[in-house]
């Protein structure tokens, strides 16, 4: 220290000497203060009550023991912990992941240092992540949680819940560290529930039956939607109200007082209750009620399930009435037992007759001969048509054998019967010439009684009677119509179903018939086995395909007849897998099997297996050809194409030997003429000009033959299948146009470029197209030759295609030659003494259709041609 002072621990100095000791000591007012003086570190801190300074100070080394003990402690408690903790910086880059951060993701320590928390995170989940921690260090939130998916080095996927709060120096914000803790078995836990709860809860909501929960003072706690539609009340206007009050009058109280007692014991029961819509209507529900108890056996309140019955309440107090009816005019007509009877014999006929028929003309029939009608006519409605249908008549209209003498039709809504069938209430016509709606039918007559017959709130007849009298029909009339309307209607809605259920049936007997019928003439055989394998159906086909007759195999199993032995197992094994897992790897597919003969032949046939389950009973159908001519067929077909390939192999090697043996005389030639094309401009300078034209003229037809050869070998790869395409996305304009410039340098025409549409980036392999732009543009100079210059045009009309289309103004093509213009060395017949070897278009055909387009020419002699070569977007 300064001055010789020493200072000790626990020493108490005066700011004086303290500054005298340690110059970085400049401000007296300081009251405590850490400074460092060689390598020791010394605190120092006023004491109050004497103004002198508290000297305590430590070595370095100490200090840095107990900052690493302290770091040591620390991780020792982040390895050993059992959730995954890790830090991160503010790139999101790992700077420490404990062992359960690489135990959950797969990567060890050194992988997960080099990688960003992100590329652990699922797809897509990637941005919302990102998103949800740029916001928390943006915002400088110091604590957050969120539960997200992670894909581990393996592939599998895991849930984290995780709590990230921020880390912090005395200046900035460094980094993050998370806590995170697996929770994917509580995630997939949680969505199963969820998933059973809203399967759970779409079945209660889409009941077709009201159910409502209520708590135990009556309060709705939950209604679905069919208790919505039940009462008229929505779901909102239902829950926390008093159930009793909304929905229940005084008159049912006593009932709902009852049940109240029996849910207190714990009682569940069955009961109907007069309800009160929300309109004011009443309706009746038939109630399933229970009492619900908590996880500790409390009851909790009670809840129902609500049936609307009022449409059979209606029919039951519908038929009360009827029969109260029925009393008074018992009452009404004691003295004329003649009613009476008349209405009892009905009732007991209408309950013997079965058909509509039957009951139509019964209900005719008795209301004549018991009630002294002039005429009564008994209408049906035809669902079909809409109308209403004479079906029975009794008076004028009828004959002796049951007969309608000629039965009309009346629509719904005209004439009296037609607007009582709208309407479904009865009239009762005093004087039909004062009613415009009169319709006259056999007769003309002066008055008239309509009654609807209803079933279920539709009218589906009319009773119908007219009398040559005015004011003829009274109330009296019209109450023993409406009670024989009453007690007909059920009757008579009943023998309507049978009528349709039968003529439903004489349908599918129908229809039964024609498709046995298709069957027996069907091209195929067709045969049916129950589960067991027994055969039960066999047609005319599989009697001719099998030589066994239907007679023989029916009842016998398919493995006793025409299944191979050495096939017999595994087709049991098949039956036996599919009965056990519904699945059948020869079913519902056509596939090619062997069978078995009569004769023991065995031959080849294609097979379609169909599962037929009716009533719930399993059978299979199978339909079978023998395919034994097409297997011999396509036997010889396949020969003849491996021959052809032999074929076409050796003439590829043909052509590609001889193609080098050309090459080698071909290089020796232009080694030699360029030779002696040198020494002859050496050593006789003055003479060459005379010779140059021939050296020209040797290196041109050496060009032509080696181009020529060059499209021999392409021609050849082509047909051996050596040429691979590998398309791009490129710039056809681009490409284009840098072939036209080059044809107009090489050849020295002026050829016209345009382009059609809006330009986009086309697929296509820029080798092989190149082949086929340039072999159209050398034609397109080499043929119009002193003619108008050749067009170029590039059409993008089409958004899944790109054309280009080559025209010149020259010689044109024959009609004739144009059908084998790209077969290989065809040339037209009107090309003379221009050059060419006739492989070009052919190569151009080749490489379109590889590129999946195709190539088309349209031309007239001496008006020239176009090629149009169409390249697919794809």
């Amino acid at each position: 220290m300064k001055n010789d002072l020493e200072l000790v621990v626990g020493q108490k100095v005066s700011p004086l000497i303290l500054k005298a000791i340690i110059p970085q000591v400049q401000n007296s007012s300081i009251s405590s203060f850490t400074t460092e003086y060689e390598n020791i570190i010394l605190s120092a801190k006023v004491d109050a009550s004497t103004d002198l300074y508290h000297i305590t100070f430590s070595k370095r080394e100490d200090r840095e023991l107990q900052k690493k003990y302290a770091t040591d402690k620390y991780r020792l408690l982040v390895e050993a912990a059992q959730d995954v903790i890790y830090e991160i910086d503010l790139n999101g880059q790992f700077t420490y992941v404990n062992p359960k951060a690489t135990e959950v993701s797969g990567y060890s320590e050194a992988e997960c240092l080099k990688m960003s928390y992100l590329e652990l995170v699922r797809d897509d989940w990637e941005d919302r992540v990102q998103a949800f921690y740029l916001k928390q260090v943006k915002e400088s939130i110091h604590s957050t949680y969120l539960e997200f998916p992670i894909i581990t080095k393996k592939g599998k996927e895991v849930w984290l819940g995780q709590n990230v709060q921020l880390l912090e120096d005395e200046i900035a914000q460094v980094g993050l560290m998370a806590i995170a803790r697996d929770i994917t078995i509580v995630h997939d836990t949680q969505k199963a529930l969820e998933r059973s709860e809203e399967k759970y809860r779409g079945i209660i909501q889409n009941l077709q039956y009201g159910l409502m929960e209520v708590d135990l003072d009556e309060k709705i706690i939950y209604a679905n939607e069919a208790m919505c539609l039940i009462t008229g009340y929505s779901q909102e206007e239902l829950v926390g109200q008093h159930a009793s009050d909304l929905l229940v009058d005084e008159t049912t109280r006593s009932v709902i007082d009852n049940q109240h007692e029996q849910r207190l014991e714990g009682v569940a029961s069955v009961y109907q209750l007069k309800l009160r819509h929300k309109n004011g209507d009443e309706l009746w529900a038939l109630i399933s009620g229970a009492p619900i108890f908590d996880v500790d056996g409390n009851r909790v309140g009670s809840i129902g399930i609500h049936m609307d019955i009022t449409e059979k309440q209606r029919d039951q107090e519908a038929l009360v009435f009827a029969r109260n009816q029925l009393e008074q005019q018992n009452e009404k007509l004691h003295k004329n037992q003649k009613f009476l009877s008349a209405i009892n014999g009905f009732v007991t006929k209408l309950l013997n007759d079965e058909t509509l028929f039957e009951i139509a003309w019964e209900i005719a029939e008795n209301v004549i001969d018991q009630f002294g009608f002039e005429d009564c006519v008994i209408y049906v409605l035809n669902d079909d048509t809409g109308k209403l249908t004479q079906l029975a008549a009794y008076g004028a209209k009828s004959t002796k054998n049951r007969q309608v003498v000629d039965p009309i039709e009346i629509e719904m809504g005209v004439g009296i019967v037609g607007t009582v069938a709208q309407s479904g209430v009865a009239e009762i016509i005093k004087d039909t010439t004062k009613d415009p709606r009169y319709i006259v039918d056999d007769a003309k007559r002066q008055s008239e009684i309509t009654v609807p017959i209803i079933a279920d709130g539709k009218v589906i007849g009319i009773i119908d009677s007219e009398h040559s009298d005015k004011n003829y029909f009274s109330d009296a009339h019209l109450e023993i119509l409406t009670t024989v309307a009453n007690l007909a209607s059920n009757r008579l809605k009943n023998a309507i179903a049978n009528q349709k259920q039968l003529q439903i049936e004489g349908e599918l007997r129908d229809s039964e018939e024609k498709l046995r019928t298709i069957l027996e003439s069907a091209i195929d055989g067709v045969i049916s086995i129950d589960a067991k394998g027994v055969i039960a159906e066999w047609n005319k086909q599989a009697e001719v395909i099998f030589g066994y007759k239907a007679e023989e195999v029916i009842g016998l199993t398919l493995t006793e007849t025409i299944i191979p032995p050495n096939f017999r197992e595994a087709h049991d094994r098949g039956m036996k897998h599919y009965f056990r897992t519904g699945e059948g790897p020869v079913l519902n597919q056509k596939i090619e099997i062997s069978a078995l003969r009569k004769n023991g032949e065995e031959f080849p046939i294609e097979l379609a297996i169909i599962p037929v389950r009716t009533k719930g009973v399993q059978t299979f159908t199978a339909f079978l050809s023998d395919i034994t001519i097409q297997k011999e067929v396509r036997l010889e077909m396949e020969k003849a194409l491996n021959k052809e390939k032999e074929v076409n192999e050796l003439k590829s090697r043909f052509v590609a030997m001889t193609s080098h043996e050309f090459r080698t005389p071909l290089t020796t030639i232009k080694q030699n003429s360029d030779l002696i094309s040198h020494r002859l401009e050496l050593t006789a300078p003055d003479q060459f000009p005379k010779y140059a034209k021939y050296f020209d003229r040797i290196e041109s037809e050496l060009g032509r033959v080696t181009g020529l050869m060059n499209d021999i070998l392409m021609l050849g790869r082509i047909e051996s299948g050596k040429i691979e395409i590998k398309k791009k996305e490129n710039d056809l304009v681009e490409f284009c146009q840098q072939l036209v410039d080059k044809q107009r340098v090489d050849e020295n025409p002026v050829m016209n470029f345009k382009i059609q549409g809006v330009p986009r980036p086309i697929m296509f392999d820029r080798q092989l197209l190149h082949h086929v732009v340039l072999n159209l543009l050398t034609n397109a100079t080499k043929y119009s030759t002193g003619k108008k210059d050749p067009q170029v045009t590039l059409v993008f009309n089409e958004l899944d295609k790109a054309r280009i289309h080559v025209k010149d103004f020259g010689i044109g093509i024959p009609k004739k030659d144009q059908k084998g213009l790209f077969q290989s060395f065809y040339r037209a017949t009107n090309v003379k003494n221009i050059q060419g070897s006739g492989l070009g278009l052919s190569i151009v055909k080749e490489f379109t259709e590889m590129h999946g387009g195709k190539v088309e020419v349209i031309s007239e002699v001496n008006k020239g041609a176009e090629f149009i070569v169409e390249i697919p977007d794809k």
